[in-house]
């Protein structure tokens, strides 16, 4: 066959991000599918997620993000730093999968940041023990968790031994944060929740430190083939480049390498291989896309190494610099990055108090493309901000 475009390559990915054709919520079992079948959320933000559970759900209202967030009271979701050692919604299950695979990914984040060099020569086996200790009665906070530590390892820097604990350990961020229309402290809990502290220790520690046990009984990397099949039925095809972009891990070509069930291609505007899984769609490169507003630091953005199948570099080009990591929520019009949008609430954000959605494309809108956005400006309004207070739709000065 033909080498795939990238505009194909787009649509087939937004495809498989129910981004074309969103499935149905019928109830928070469809929202907890959804999240399984994306590899996760990112989650950076406690709250922007809702939004990408939005774009991706008919029916998805205020309502259906509240027994979402009941999910994450209950635990049947977590929000935890896995994949790139970011934090991610998914279920416990996949989280300690994942953020077994990823190990390595914390081990070289821990190596490579500089204030934690006065760490130097501590037993974080150790560390990770006595954390788990202190963990296991109740949630902490990072300050809090690092503040205990530093009784059994003096001298050392409490953010630093409150980070060592972090990038140890298999610990999600506990509710209420997180949870829609609750705000909360960043409090860490033992992953599974509730376990005794010897039962965790025989889950995450063998001869190597901490996680070695789990990643000794994955030495053949199936739980990574797992992971990297799941990736593809979600974002690909794609290349080894674009998996090891999403997990932060490196070398993966030697497993992918021995995964005989996977499907090769070519790609016309690259010279990289593409990995796919048997058997799975590819949409027509003039498939039509619906307007979509993601949310700021939506997965279909971030999870291939090179992003030009959704991002318009002439777009990105014309981006305005983002400070302390803050993101700007992405306009995506025929499948593409075509510029941002802002929530801008008035007054505390009560119902009755004004809200709008202001758009800012960053290109000249074509012919239908405006009264497209408008439309699923409004209707995402009418999800972050429901009420009976005036809500406006409006493009920045200029477009």
């Amino acid at each position: 066959m033909a080498g795939l475009s990238s505009r194909a390559l787009g649509r087939t990915t937004l495809a498989r991000q129910h981004l074309i054709e969103p499935v149905p919520f019928a109830r928070a079992a469809s929202a907890l599918d959804l999240v399984t079948h994306l590899v996760g959320m990112q989650a950076q933000h406690p709250q922007s997620f809702y939004t990408g559970l939005f774009s991706r759900m008919t029916g998805f209202t205020p309502d259906g993000a509240a027994q979402v967030g009941e999910l994450l009271t209950s635990g049947e979701l977590v929000r935890m730093a896995v994949m790139r050692s970011t934090i991610h919604l998914c279920t416990p299950a996949d989280a300690l999968a994942w953020r077994t695979s990823a190990q390595p990914v914390f081990d070289k984040e821990m190596r490579q940041v500089v204030r934690h060099r006065a760490l130097a020569g501590v037993d974080l086996a150790a560390l990770a023990r006595r954390a788990i200790e202190l963990l296991a009665p109740e949630p902490l906070t990072m300050a809090a968790l690092g503040a205990e530590l530093a009784q059994d390892f003096p001298g050392r820097p409490v953010e630093s031994l409150g980070y060592a604990a972090r990038n140890s350990l298999p610990v999600f961020q506990a509710p209420p944060r997180g949870v829609w229309g609750k705000a909360g402290a960043t409090r860490l809990q033992l992953l599974p929740g509730g376990a005794p502290a010897a039962g965790l220790e025989e889950r995450w520690f063998g001869e190597r430190g901490p996680g070695s046990l789990p990643l000794g009984a994955a030495a053949d990397g199936g739980e990574i083939r797992d992971l990297i099949r799941r990736y593809l039925a979600a974002f690909g095809p794609a290349s080894v480049q674009d998996v090891q972009r999403f997990t932060g891990l490196v070398r993966l070509a030697e497993i992918t390498d021995q995964m005989r069930d996977l499907v090769r291609l070519k790609g016309q505007d690259t010279s990289r291989e593409l990995l796919d899984i048997d058997g799975a769609a590819l949409p027509d490169e003039d498939t039509p896309v619906p307007a979509r507003l993601l949310y700021d630091y939506d997965n279909v953005l971030l999870s291939h190494d090179d992003r030009s199948r959704v991002i318009d570099p002439e777009v990105s080009a014309r981006w305005p610099v983002v400070d302390n990591g803050v993101q700007h929520p992405a306009i995506l019009l025929d499948g593409r990055t075509a510029g941002y949008w802002a929530l801008v609430r008035q007054g505390r954000g009560k119902p009755e108090d004004p809200a709008a959605l202001v758009l800012t494309p960053l290109r000249k809108l074509r012919t239908g493309e405006r009264p497209a956005l408008r439309a699923e400006a409004r209707r995402l309004l009418a999800f972050l901000a429901p009420g009976a207070g005036e809500r406006t739709v409006s493009f920045a000065v200029g477009n």
